[in-house]
């Protein structure tokens, strides 16, 4: 074996110069250093200038790219920047899907302005947005599968500019079905004009348009596709594959948030500002209304809420048109979380669509703590609130807790209103007597969970809110004019200055008239309100004056003052409405109707800002 002075080029070392010596040994030097920072340069993430943020999540961090456009950001026309995430932000979408189901991933554009002096006249330009995943990189991660393969969503870069958009926000919504191991790892933005990419932000699933920002977004379905720019319409068939398309224990559908432009003139109550859009081949129709550009619909009280809509007929006031996830507390085992929704879409809503196939409960998004019951039959509406009517509003038995034994064979309402005082005044005095039924403690369970009354020492006391209903057993014409009048009742609730204007109007009226109405609900066995009470009175003035529409007032009470039990109860006060032709109602009517549509964009007979 050699010894290591006998080795060559050790020979050769010591054969040099001292100055070649040292000139040998500096190279030496020079190459390893360089060998070791090759080595540690390549193991150091390679972060872009774009960050990635996070909904409800104090976490930035800078996203890896694959390609330098994604490490500039400055993407070159005809190109692509391969973005991707690191481990931590893998993991940290993953948790951010167990937890929501679901995830947008959006990055900011912006256009850069074109050199062409023809910039308009120039044919389409799009620009193309995709995930990418595992399977689209290869063992050493270099990218593998073509961006004609994947699924991707894409702009009209012409349009926006048209639109005079040239920074926008667009995203791509998650499958409602991934597995862990198929969260995407990157993003892939392929663009036919330069383009400058900003930043990205991961958000709950939307999916849409928004134009009510400084800076517009434009969000796609898992599936892709062109999103529309224009606010003409927009295609949301692909919500299926983001969103449940039914309630289930583990599912929860989405709803949609809109929102309008402002106006100049929003009209009046015989004439208001209105605007129409067809979704799924239903055509609504929405009541503009001063100070309120904003409105909720559920996906659940669409027949085909997932599937194209078309905004030709808005005026482009549409500004926003948004499908969003709904809380997971929406489903349990018990429904107890109300759906907002305006009161307009309740009524066509089939019951197969319900969370629970006894009962809906929905909250009205005008007015906070107004909880609406759609049940399916009067039994069951009978065994939520039979003994709180009697209770509240029955002659001879207000204030009394009835027994099961005491309430056969007793008629409560087809439809019912209680304030927050009546409610916490009849669970503090019926609790501790044993005679809830199961449906009166689950009702006492909503009202507690909404806020509507509250726990106290001496029992319970009253909230914020009201609670109204009706049943699917009512026919359509009555559920309409069922709907409205309940309504009215609970706003009469929660509103003091409506309460004074009721009362305005119930002491000038004609004291005809008024000895009429108060005399045919005393007349009839199944009303039998108690007149000594002079709030119900004049609430249910208000509410049976209000719940058709103006033109419908008068003749509504000359056929109340030509039933047969009525004229036999009060002849002469039927003779009296019937040569007057009801016209003291219609007066105080319009009184009403002026002042619901002045202070809620509401009009007799209309209590929803959307019809269908």
């Amino acid at each position: 074996m050699k010894k290591i002075k006998d080795l060559e080029f050790v020979k050769i070392f010591n054969a040099l110069s001292k100055k070649q010596k040292i000139f040998f040994i500096s190279l030496a030097a020079i190459l390893f250093l360089s060998i070791i920072s090759v080595i540690i340069i390549s193991s150091i993430p390679k972060k872009t200038k774009s960050i990635l943020y996070f909904e409800d999540l104090q976490v930035q961090e800078q996203m890896l790219y694959e390609n330098n456009y994604a490490k500039s950001g400055n993407l070159k026309a005809e190109n692509s920047a391969i973005f991707k995430f690191s481990e931590e932000q893998v993991e940290l979408l993953k948790d951010f899907y167990k937890k929501n189901g679901n995830f947008t991933i959006a990055s900011r554009i912006e256009i850069k302005k074109s050199s062409s002096a023809t910039e308009t006249e120039e044919t389409e330009k799009f620009l193309n947005y995709s995930f990418l995943y595992k399977s689209d990189f290869d063992s050493s991660g270099k990218i593998i599968n073509s961006s004609a393969k994947r699924i991707f969503c894409s702009v009209s870069l012409s349009e926006l500019l048209k639109e005079d958009i040239k920074i926008f926000d667009i995203g791509l919504a998650s499958s409602k079905i991934y597995k862990l191991s198929e969260i995407p790892i990157g993003v892939e933005i392929y663009s036919e004009k330069n383009v400058k990419i900003h930043d990205f932000f991961v958000s709950k699933a939307k999916v849409g348009f928004d134009l009510t920002d400084s800076i517009p977004f434009f969000g796609s379905a898992y599936n892709g596709g062109k999103i529309s720019v224009t606010k003409k319409d927009f295609d949301f068939s692909g919500g299926s594959f983001t969103f449940p398309s039914q309630w289930t224990n583990e599912s929860v559908m989405p709803f949609f948030e809109i929102s309008f432009s402002e106006l100049e003139n929003y009209g009046t109550s015989e004439s208001p500002e209105k605007i129409k859009f067809n979704i799924g081949g239903e055509i609504l129709t929405v009541y503009r209304v001063k100070d309120l550009n904003s409105c909720i619909i559920q996906s659940s009280t669409l027949n085909n809420p997932f599937s194209f809509c078309d905004f030709s007929q808005s005026k482009n006031q549409i500004l926003k048109f948004i499908l969003k996830a709904n809380q997971s507390s929406l489903m349990n085992d018990e429904i107890l979380v109300p759906l907002k929704t305006d009161l307009g879409m309740i009524l066509k809503t089939k019951s197969e669509n319900w969370r629970n196939p006894e009962y809906e409960l929905y909250e009205w998004d005008r007015f906070q703590g107004v909880l609406l019951f759609d049940i399916k039959n009067y039994d069951i509406q009978s065994q939520f609130f039979t003994r709180l009517a009697f209770f509240t509003e029955k002659k001879g038995f207000v204030g009394k807790i009835l027994t099961d034994f005491q309430l056969q064979g007793k008629h409560g309402y087809n439809a019912h209103d209680y304030s927050s005082k009546s409610l916490a005044e009849f669970f503090t005095k019926a609790e501790p007597l044993n005679v809830l039924n199961s449906k009166e403690k689950l009702l006492k369970k909503i009202l507690v969970k909404n806020g509507v009354i509250i726990p106290s020492q001496n029992g319970y006391a009253p909230g914020k809110g009201a609670v109204i209903s009706f049943s699917k057993e009512s026919a359509d014409y009555n559920r309409r004019s069922f709907l409205a009048h309940e309504s009215w009742h609970g706003i009469y609730f929660i509103d003091e200055n409506f309460r004074n204007a009721t009362s305005a109007i119930y002491y000038t009226i004609d004291p005809k008239s008024l000895d009429f109405i108060t005399e045919y609900w005393q007349s009839q066995s199944q009303l039998n309100y108690n007149p000594n009470d002079n709030y119900l009175m004049n609430n249910e003035f208000m509410a049976y004056i209000m719940q058709q529409p103006l033109s419908n007032v008068a003749k509504y009470f000359v056929h109340l003052a030509n039933r047969g039990s009525v004229m036999k109860a009060i002849p002469e006060l039927c003779d009296y409405v019937k040569n007057t032709n009801g016209q003291t109602f219609e007066d105080a009517a319009k009184i009403f109707d002026s002042y619901v549509f002045d202070n809620f964009g509401l009009a007799c007979g209309r209590v929803y800002l959307i019809s269908r």
